[in-house]
C-alpha cells in the first residue's frame, strides 16, 4: 500500500534488509533509499540494477529461470549478516549534483 513520505525514512532505518526484486525498472529509487541508511540490499539480477548498484547490492535471479528457494534464501540471509561498509558514502559519491550534471553534459557532447 501507499506510505506517506513523512514515514519512509523511518521504515527504512529499522529494517534489516531491502528486497527489492522488480522485474522491470527504470531506475529503483527504494534500494538506493535503503543504502544511504547503509542498509544491505537484495535486487533483482536485471541490466539496469547491475548498472546502477554494481557492488552495493546482492542480485538474485528472479526471472523464473530458476526456482530454488534455497539458494535465494541463503543469499538473502548471508546479505543481511553481511557487514554494511559506508554505502553512504558510496550512494552520495555515485549520485550527487555534480556527477550527474557531469554525465548529462556528457551526452550531450555525443550528440
Amino acid at each position: 500500500g501507499y506510505v506517506e513520505d513523512q514515514y519512509i525514512a523511518d521504515i527504512i532505518k529499522s529494517c534489516k534488509c531491502m528486497l527489492f526484486l522488480s522485474h522491470y525498472e527504470g531506475f529503483g529509487m527504494p534500494p538506493i533509499e535503503a543504502l544511504y541508511f547503509n542498509k544491505p540490499v537484495v535486487v533483482n539480477d536485471i541490466p539496469v540494477f547491475r548498472e546502477i548498484y554494481e557492488n552495493l547490492a546482492t542480485c538474485i535471479d528472479c526471472t523464473g529461470h530458476n526456482e530454488n528457494i534455497e539458494m535465494y534464501t541463503a543469499k538473502i540471509i548471508a546479505t543481511i549478516n553481511t557487514k554494511i561498509i559506508d554505502s553512504h558514502t558510496q550512494i552520495m559519491q555515485k549520485f550527487n549534483n555534480e556527477t550527474s550534471a557531469r554525465k548529462f553534459l556528457n551526452l550531450i557532447q555525443q550528440l
